[in-house]
């Protein structure tokens, strides 16, 4: 027994070593590198006796904490049954392996103060697309969507400083994670990569400020403005997803509603609500386990009440869309462009209409950011302007045959001679070179997806055997 703890002691005194290695010679080549340690967790200190050896407090210690950015963790919300069989539940559950992350916040907090936090995975396997979901850790698509909003504004709340879901698409394989994709094999879009598109329309450039309810019951935060200034509330029930029992509830808002949305991943742009009622300054609603986002009216500068403004490149054109309260009445609105977010030009504009949805179609538009902003004008020439967005479009004419691939992939409308990457569905390069050549020889790379980037072009194939 003696004889194996020493071991231990020296494998893990290596361990620490090759990280400290690592991390302080990445430090060395560029100091504005952010380095992080692989996933470990603080929450089981057992598990460094097991399979994982993953325990924090054994992994880092304070030699190498100087040379990390911060701390590194992966989330599941795994609890076993009455039966003893691990299931996937939502993430507000007690007990539930999401919650770890507090023993990782205690420690991030004691021994390494104001460094970050990063969960490089979290995310639920479910059915969708026509993929089929059997394992016992599988929910349903609707459940994939809505858990995934729910624990993200989870982890905004507690600070978390980037999360990332694991993975973009479904697999071949069909056991755990193999189905935590926000699309299908087919390359389907679940509800779960349509609810998170709406959350980044809706508010994706607001901050978190705030709870007004966490309880039992209930959950409800505030959203808003650098200055602090509350813009939008989000509430759900923290119950399972697949529940259709709803709560009605009653809360303090300094100004009405203007526009209420659902998070159910049926529409990219939200599931539009009517506007709740607002009585003695209180909002009143019916909340479900699917979140609602609701927006309310805090004397917007713009002489209209702007509800959203959104882009998307699509087949070489950017795709602008934008809502105005209803019953708003302007001047003009004029959409304007730029290639350097500062200079910009107008091309198009409305005059005398009233509010609704608009939208404008930015044909053949160049490779790179392309910066968009909405100028309204009322009656009276009062004028000012929208947030500023900004769409990332990528050279056209390219594709890839056949998808999915056993031996040679054919690329079509790319130059022969350009640079290309080859990445696995972890981030790895596997395959790079100067030449395209017009095909690629896939018969010696193992089954999975990969990402084939050409300059601003990339496309997603999958990698099958014979």
């Amino acid at each position: 027994a003696t004889r194996s703890r020493s071991r231990t002691s020296a494998s893990t005194a290596r361990t620490a070593s090759s990280m400290r290695g690592m991390a302080s010679g990445a430090k060395a080549a560029d100091p504005d590198m952010e380095v992080f340690p692989g996933a470990l967790q603080a929450a089981f200190p057992g598990n460094e006796n097991g399979l994982f050896k993953n325990f924090t407090g054994v992994r880092l210690t304070e030699a190498e904490a100087p040379y990390l950015d911060g701390l590194n963790s992966h989330l599941y919300c795994f609890r076993n049954d009455e039966n003893g069989i691990r299931r996937n539940i939502h993430p507000e559950a007690p007990f539930s392996e999401f919650w770890s992350i507090l023993a990782d916040i205690r420690f991030r907090d004691a021994n390494m103060p104001g460094k970050k936090i990063y969960v490089t995975e979290f995310g639920w396997d479910s059915p969708g697309g026509g993929d089929d979901c059997v394992h016992d850790e599988c929910v349903s698509e609707k459940s994939q969507a809505i858990y995934g909003i729910r624990a993200a504004l989870l982890l905004t709340r507690l600070g978390i400083d980037r999360f990332h879901w694991y993975f973009y698409g479904d697999q071949y394989a069909g056991t755990l994670f193999a189905r935590s994709g926000m699309h299908s094999l087919n390359f389907t879009p679940k509800r779960s990569f349509k609810a998170f598109q709406a959350m980044k329309t809706l508010i994706g450039d607001r901050y978190f400020l705030g709870i007004e309810r966490e309880d039992n019951e209930v959950y409800i935060y505030k959203f808003g403005d650098a200055d602090s200034t509350v813009t939008h509330y989000i509430a759900w029930r923290p119950d399972e997803g697949d529940s259709d029992q709803t709560v009605s509830v009653k809360f303090y808002s300094p100004a009405q509603p203007t526009a209420a949305w659902t998070l159910a991943g049926i529409d990219t742009l939200g599931e539009k609500l009517a506007v709740p009622d607002y009585t003695n300054g209180e909002i009143s609603l019916s909340v479900s386990t699917t979140p609602t986002i609701i927006k309310i009216n805090q004397g917007s500068a713009l002489p209209v009440e702007l509800i959203h403004f959104s882009g998307r490149h699509e087949k070489g054109d950017n795709l602008l869309q934008w809502e105005i309260a209803p019953g708003q009445i302007w001047r003009s609105a004029t959409l304007e462009r730029a290639t350097d977010g500062i200079h910009f030009n107008p091309i198009h504009q409305r005059s005398y209409e009233t509010g609704g949805h608009f939208h404008y179609t930015d044909q053949l538009v160049p490779p790179g950011l392309i910066y968009y902003r909405l100028l309204f004008k009322d009656a009276n020439n009062k004028d000012d302007y929208s947030s500023i967005v900004a769409i990332k479009s990528k050279a056209s004419g390219g594709f890839i045959y056949p998808n999915p691939v056993k031996n040679h992939l054919y690329i079509n409308g790319l130059p022969e001679d350009t640079p290309f990457w080859l990445v696995n569905s972890v981030g790895m390069v596997v395959r790079r070179g100067d030449d395209l050549a017009g095909s690629l020889d896939c018969s010696d790379l193992q089954e999975g997806v990969y990402y084939l980037r050409v300059g601003d072009w990339s496309e997603v194939f999958y990698k099958v055997f014979d």
